[in-house]
């Protein structure tokens, strides 16, 4: 065998624990999804900036940025709320 390869144990891990909730929302590991995130993703548009947040519902969201002007509007808000 080849002393540049280590060999490791084998380590399980659980599977990943996915549950849905009321409105549309998925749980994933103690993170709240809202459902159009993966509607979103599973088609993505190539000419648009999605941005990540978590709301203060503590829901993990997409929104798009289709403009310079939404984009503007949108960090403008980031940075009021920091």
């Amino acid at each position: 065998m080849n002393n540049f390869i280590k060999k490791l144990p084998h380590q399980d891990k659980p599977p990943v624990s996915i549950e849905r909730e009321e409105n549309d929302v998925i749980n994933i590991e103690s993170v709240k999804y809202d459902g159009d995130y993966f509607r979103t993703l599973g088609a993505p548009e190539t000419n648009v900036l999605y941005a990540v947040q978590r709301f203060e519902d503590g829901v993990m969201r997409l929104t798009l940025i289709r403009s310079v002007e939404e984009a503007k509007e949108f960090f403008e808000k980031v940075v009021e709320a920091l």
